[in-house]
């Protein structure tokens, strides 16, 4: 229930595939590449969202907006700023995804097993130990890399999204 109103306020449907980053405008969260990856992944999941939030990623960036254009995912991509609904936020989310170049230990990634959402992230920090094998990890600033991990997220049926959430929770806890 919870899922279906946070998808339906930021006028998302229930079947689209949405997959959720997490973090503030800075160059070491490496936007640019997911937005990249983005593009990739659009090409065979049309349908698939992707929701952007932290400090500074927001419709009034131009830098990020410029990005979005760009790259022609206007209509796949949304820019939420700062939000205190976190949880709930990820808890929309069928995939996280961090495309960070430098990190100590994602705690994103963490609070995303936590709610049983599967991710994908690049080789940043503590990232690999954090996820496991209940994800995917992929080289820094590689984005054909992460577009591949998130369609490879994206092309499992909704079970076995489901238990490979499952299953990170699991770690998680």
């Amino acid at each position: 229930v919870e899922r279906t109103k946070v998808r339906r306020s930021l006028g998302l449907s229930d079947g689209a595939p949405i997959v959720g980053m997490l973090g503030r405008y800075t160059p070491v969260k490496d936007h640019r590449n997911l937005l990249r990856s983005a593009a990739i992944v659009c090409r065979t999941y049309p349908e698939a969202k992707f929701v952007l939030a932290g400090r500074n990623v927001s419709p009034t960036n131009s830098e990020l907006v410029r990005m979005v254009r760009t790259l022609g995912v206007e209509a796949q991509v949304v820019l939420l700023d700062e939000r205190g609904d976190i949880p709930s936020l990820i808890n929309a989310f069928d995939i996280v995804a961090l495309s960070s170049t430098e990190e100590c230990f994602p705690m994103v990634l963490g609070e995303a097993m936590c709610c049983g959402v599967p991710c994908v992230s690049t080789d940043a920090g503590d990232a690999a130990q954090i996820i496991g094998d209940y994800g995917r990890i992929v080289p820094k600033s590689d984005s054909a890399a992460l577009a591949s991990a998130i369609s490879s997220l994206i092309g499992l049926n909704g079970e076995e999204r489901r238990k490979l959430g499952e299953q990170a929770a699991l770690r998680s806890a």
